[in-house]
This record gives structure tokens, sequence and C-alpha cells, in this order.
């Protein structure tokens, strides 16, 4: 027996649609971002649409939806995936060296080296609300 689910909004896709690979929206984006800032699910709901709050339950479901396309295994994970690919950037991390890829499927070591001032964090946090406006 199949259940089908009725949507609201004809261009919502629900998170079971989401594939590994897809590409990251921008909200989910935004939200790793802020996630990488060291922001909390809550603290995250006031900061994504300046003047609303978004409920929590949305943040994690855009942060389930991340973990899915990226592959990860919790939200750090999900953070350092999205840097790696190049979803987000945070100031002043740079990439301090990656080891050659094993042939086959084996895994990749990459390596950053952070220095980020609390102030540049910031800056970026709100130059990202900035462009959702």
């Amino acid at each position: 027996m199949t259940t089908i689910r009725k949507h609201s909004h004809t261009n919502v896709r629900r998170p079971d649609s989401v594939r590994q690979g897809d590409p990251l929206s921008e909200d989910e984006r935004l939200v790793l971002t802020l996630v990488a800032a060291g922001l909390t699910n809550r603290e995250i709901t006031a900061r994504v649409r300046p003047g609303q709050v978004i409920p929590e339950g949305t943040v994690a479901t855009w942060l389930h939806r991340s973990h899915i396309k990226l592959k990860a295994l919790n939200r750090t994970h999900a953070v350092v995936l999205a840097l790696i690919r190049g979803d987000i950037t945070l100031p002043g991390l740079q990439p301090a060296g990656q080891n050659p890829a094993p042939a086959g499927d084996g895994p990749v070591t990459v390596t950053f080296q952070v220095t980020v001032p609390r102030e540049a964090i910031a800056a970026t946090v709100a130059q990202l609300e900035g462009t959702l406006r």
C-alpha cells in the first residue's frame, strides 16, 4: 500500500525525494554556514530570514536534507564536506594540503588550517543574511 502526502505548495520536494549529490539549496548553504559559526538550530531560526523566526523543525529539515545530499554522518561532517565541495566558505579558511587520492574509491584526507577572528565570522553571517533579504 502506498501513502500519498499532499503538500500545500506544489513546488515542495519531500525530504525522502532528496538524493545524494543533489546541489544544496541557498537555505541549506546558509544553515551550514551558521552551523560552522557554532550556532545551534534554535539560534539559527532567528537568523535565517531577518525579521521573521523560522520554526526549528524547518532548520532541522534543511540540515537533514543537506546530510542526505552530502552523504554526511552528522552536522560537523556536513560542514566539512560543504567546505571541501566549495558549497560554503568561511573567511580565513584555506586548504593546508591534500594527500594524493588513492586508487579506487578509498578515502581522501583533506586538512584545513583555520584562523578566523570572530568578527570575520559575524561579517560573513551578516553578508549571507543580507543576500536573503
